[in-house]
């Protein structure tokens, strides 16, 4: 009885809770007649709200687009110019109401709408209207994002930009141009943008962007500069032309690459001792942390061995001494930073494969001089 009791009293709060937030639409409520481009202010009463509000306009029972957000309830109005939201104005007649939304209740959502239509009427005078103003787009950068927020040098690196008409009429097919400039770098490509007033296809209830992205690479580390330029062929008139462009600065951090290298073409003798080695050199642009290198010799398995920091242009020698007792081709094959734990320049050079010919006394010692293979495959250095 006691948990009833209890169960019971919880649910009479929880709703004393939710009633106790109202909100009140007071004007335009329904029957009003506001002449486009005039100022009325639209008001409420609200009880009990802890988020801000935001207005919208609707029409016929469709959302038209958003007046405005983040506005305190307690103020109670918002002075507003008759038609007008972000992205676009509404056109004279007779079925619009006005809703207002709390913003981030999730439990409990407080709004209310227009109990009936308003009008917008168009303006007049002395017997004439007023005619509807010019249509006329303005494209935008909405917004620049990158991936990864931190790049470094190798990396695929996603650059994506949106562009949004703020204007009230259509905008035609444009193009946009997107510049970086950085250490050795000077790059342009041209990309289309076709978008419609107010929002993009596909359509969505509000003003949505088009979003563009490009991926790029980094060959050096250091500042970059990406920019962002709307409409550059002049094919859209605009109602502003000088906002256009924006440019974002991308910081892109140096890392290191390991490569190894083992020795190759010598012909060691059946039962002689050989020294059989593999070298690890960092040739990116950046210290390496600690890691492994496996070292596999045909017949007498895989070894692994602590490879410790190595800095730009530093090596370290491993050796491995063994001895066969047959004749034949034996594989060797090594494996730099195997567990992965290094971001390097490029991830593609850590393995290199080279072989040995066990010999007997009557095969020569060695075909041409020996060298080393190494696992960037840009060169053989000799040994």
């Amino acid at each position: 009885m006691k948990k009833l009791n209890l169960l019971i009293l919880s649910l009479l709060v929880i709703g004393s809770f939710a009633f106790a937030q109202s909100i009140n639409v007071t004007s335009p409520n329904g029957g009003e007649e506001w002449e486009k481009g005039t100022s009325h202010d639209i008001t409420w009463t609200a009880t009990g709200l802890t988020n801000d509000v935001k207005i919208t306009l609707w029409k016929n029972g469709v959302l038209l687009g958003l007046i405005a957000k983040d506005i305190d309830p307690s103020s109670g109005s918002y002075p507003w110019t008759v038609g007008t939201y972000i992205g676009g104005t509404a056109p004279a007649d007779v079925d619009y109401k006005i809703k207002i939304r709390e913003q981030g209740g999730e439990s409990f959502t407080t709004e209310d709408m227009s109990d009936g239509n308003f009008t917008v009427s168009t303006w007049s005078f002395s017997g004439f209207e007023q005619p509807e103003p010019d249509k006329i787009p303005d494209l935008v950068i909405d917004s620049i994002t990158r991936s990864p927020k931190h790049p470094v040098m190798g990396e695929t690196f996603t650059f994506k930009f949106s562009v949004f008409n703020m204007g009230n009429g259509t905008a035609d097919a444009s193009v946009a141009k997107i510049s970086i400039k950085g250490p050795n770098t000077a790059f342009f490509k041209k990309l289309p943008v076709r978008i419609l007033n107010g929002h993009s296809l596909p359509f969505n209830p509000m003003p949505d962007s088009t979003w563009l992205s490009e991926e790029f690479k980094f060959s050096k580390w250091g500042i970059y500069k990406f920019t962002v330029r709307l409409d550059v062929d002049k094919n859209v008139t605009e109602s502003d032309e000088n906002n256009n462009e924006k440019f974002i600065l991308v910081d892109v951090s140096p890392v290191p690459d390991l490569i190894v290298c083992i020795s190759n073409n010598k012909r060691p003798g059946v039962g002689k001792k050989t020294s059989i080695h593999a070298t690890v050199k960092n040739v990116g642009e950046f210290q390496s942390a600690p890691c492994k290198l496996r070292f596999y010799v045909e017949k007498k398995g895989t070894n692994e061995y602590d490879i410790p920091v190595l800095h730009p242009g530093k090596t370290h020698k491993i050796t491995r001494e063994e001895r066969w007792g047959l004749a034949g081709t034996r594989t060797i094959s090594a494996i730099i930073d195997y567990y992965k734990k290094i971001r390097e320049f490029r991830e593609d050079n850590n393995r290199a494969q080279s072989s040995y010919f066990v010999r007997l006394p009557h095969h020569k010692k060695t075909t041409h001089p020996p060298y080393s293979i190494c696992s960037s495959k840009a060169f053989n250095k000799p040994w």
